[in-house]
């Protein structure tokens, strides 16, 4: 990651910070978070909340879209688990049309999480008239800055 060292050098409080995406990228701020939990240690960077819309999710390697994992062992290391999130405040949503639905409603049963599935499918449509309440979710669980420093 280059932008949290380049906003630390601008003075920036990096040490606890949120991560949001779309689609694939909310499948990313997910991997981010699950990657990123359980450090503590003084002077680690972690994320602290993460909010996914229209996650791309999938249950086996073989239903993922072709690309997203290099075969069925990249899929395992980098599947997203629900107990790995615990540390992490989630805010998970996607639109009760969207293909991912049924997944993300799975994924929703695994963990604590703020969203739920409204009305939408996976378009930008959908995302951005989601994205007021993905922000005040991350502002509100972000600390004040100078906090960690």
């Amino acid at each position: 990651m280059e932008l949290l060292p380049l906003l630390a050098e601008r003075g920036l409080s990096t040490g606890q910070y949120g991560v949001l995406g779309w689609s694939m990228g909310g499948y990313g701020a997910l991997l981010a978070a699950r990657e990123s939990a359980g450090r503590s240690r003084e002077g680690d960077r972690r994320v602290v909340a993460a909010a996914a819309m229209s996650r791309a999710l999938w249950g086996t390697a073989e239903e993922a879209a072709p690309g997203a994992f290099d075969g069925g062992d990249d899929f395992a290391a980098y599947r997203v688990h629900g107990g790995e999130l615990k540390t992490v405040a989630l805010r998970i949503d996607c639109g009760r049309d969207d293909p991912f639905a049924g997944a993300v409603r799975a994924l929703r049963r695994e963990v604590v999480a703020e969203g739920g599935l409204q009305a939408g499918a996976h378009t930008a449509g959908h995302w951005r008239r989601m994205l007021p309440d993905q922000l005040r979710f991350l502002g509100s669980r972000l600390p004040l800055p100078g906090a960690d420093r």
